[in-house]
């Protein structure tokens, strides 16, 4: 029973801790990492039913950084910056690709994330017209 506990403090403690990275604007500590170093494909988790998602970061001009974010079945590119001192990662949705069978509309989002100290997850949050939600990601 003990490990259960254990298990729940140090998991309560990792989300209150990136949370408050977010909000406070602090940049863990880890290795340098580069906009060029978030290129890839990044799996996980976006909006607010949390459905799978994939992000692709495909062109990087220094900190800019272009892609596109795939969920279910919706494809929307998207423009960024990544700030390699407080490992913050900001980006923009631009163009509605392809709607998925189901949805009615997208509304694009303003997003932004922090990059784990690791360079491997990103976790953040966005707004559109309907409000806020969270997503994270990892390049693993």
């Amino acid at each position: 029973m003990r490990w259960i506990a254990r298990v729940f403090v140090f998991t309560s403690a990792l989300v209150l801790g990136t949370f408050a990275g977010l909000l406070f604007g602090t940049a863990p500590i880890g290795k340098s990492l580069s906009a060029e170093d978030l290129r890839g494909t990044w799996q996980g988790n976006f909006g607010r039913n949390h459905g799978a998602c994939t992000i692709e970061i495909t062109r990087v001009e220094g900190n800019t950084i272009y892609g596109s974010l795939e969920k279910e079945g919706a494809l929307i590119l998207f423009e960024g910056y990544f700030n390699p001192e407080t490992r913050k990662f900001y980006f923009e949705e631009t163009t509605v690709v392809r709607l998925a069978a189901h949805m009615g509309e997208w509304s694009l989002g303003r997003n932004s994330a922090i990059v784990s100290a690791d360079g491997r997850f990103l976790t953040g949050n966005g707004y559109d017209k309907w409000g806020g939600y969270t997503w994270s990601a990892s390049n693993y």
